[in-house]
């Protein structure tokens, strides 16, 4: 008799409560924006909405982001960066883990 035991399988780490293995970090820079006009609250906003972590902030005409979360709603905000400066040069590239606590603008 074969004896299923929850204490013998791997343990799963979670996040958010989400397994850490679907758990994804990116880079996203928008380059040619106007340096304080908003954009790092629109995009603090932005991500709490989509229940992601990570930073913002702007230096010299461009706009970092490091955000970490689903993919899925990682690519509902590069949708919206898309979408809102559909002009702007956007560069998105994948990341370690960092495991931000919260979204933070910087």
């Amino acid at each position: 008799m074969q004896n299923s035991c929850f204490e013998c399988s791997p343990p799963v780490f979670l996040i958010m409560n989400i397994p850490i293995f679907m758990m994804k970090h990116i880079q996203i820079i928008i380059r040619g924006l106007k340096h304080n006009s908003g954009n790092r609250f629109r995009t603090f906003f932005m991500a709490k909405q989509l229940g992601l972590s990570g930073t913002v902030r702007e230096d010299h005409e461009k706009l970092i982001i490091q955000a970490e979360g689903p993919e899925e709603k990682l690519m509902e905000l590069i949708w919206y960066f898309e979408r809102e400066h559909p002009k702007h040069i956007l560069e998105v590239a994948d990341k370690p883990m960092e495991f931000f606590d919260e979204f933070m603008i910087l």
